[in-house]
């Protein structure tokens, strides 16, 4: 695991020193949109959702803030919109 990761030990450090400490989890404390990963560069929910799952993100691309499995992304990605109408979402297919 990267160092950019990792923020302290619990067996070496209260909870409260590791989070409090400045710096800590900058990863996403410090987020910004241009640190999108391609799977979620340029997409509309990028700024409130960051990427995703950090952890899925890492794993399975070695990269965070770069979720292959958003829900969003793979809609988008299979030429399939999510429209939303009367607060219920529905799938469809676009013109591509």
């Amino acid at each position: 695991m990267p160092d950019e990761l990792v923020d302290g030990d619990l067996r070496k450090n209260d909870l409260w020193d590791i989070w409090f400490r400045p710096g800590a989890f900058a990863y996403s404390r410090d987020y910004e949109d241009d640190m999108l990963g391609l799977n979620c560069a340029g997409c509309e929910h990028g700024e409130q959702c960051r990427g995703g799952c950090t952890s899925m993100s890492y794993t399975t691309t070695g990269l965070i803030h770069n979720d292959p499995f958003c829900f969003h992304g793979i809609r988008t990605r299979r030429g399939v919109a999510i429209t939303t109408q009367v607060g219920r979402e529905e799938l469809v297919e676009l013109d591509c």
